[in-house]
């Protein structure tokens, strides 16, 4: 079952994104609230995914910890503002691409990212 690692988002937010994910057989290895720590549980669980707000302005830097922490996980920033979510998939010859934000292109980038 793929997995993924929940991080900040608002609350209600955070709630459709678990309900979609769970909807599509997706395994939430763990979520974030407002103070949560990304960096630390990425050590402690092993997503095939880790979905990021793509709408707060700290997101940037967050992404590049993430990559570097953790080369073979696959970002998804997720945007509500443009309805987007930019895919950063696994390994060094991966190309990022970007494209609507929706239940199914969401629960088919995290199945994506297991089967790498």
């Amino acid at each position: 079952m793929p997995k993924a690692l929940i991080g900040e988002f608002g609350a209600i937010t955070r709630l459709g994104v678990i309900a979609v994910l769970v909807d599509g057989a997706v395994e939430c290895v763990a979520e974030l609230d407002a103070h949560g720590d990304l960096l630390g549980r990425l050590e402690g669980c092993q997503p095939d995914a880790v979905l990021v707000d793509g709408d707060d302005g700290c997101t940037g830097s967050l992404v590049a910890a993430v990559r570097d922490r953790r080369p073979e996980v696959t970002v998804i920033e997720c945007s509500n503002e443009q309805l987007t979510m930019r895919v950063l998939p696994a390994g060094p010859d991966r190309h990022p691409y970007e494209t609507t934000l929706s239940a199914a292109e969401l629960v088919g980038a995290v199945r994506a990212a297991a089967t790498r």
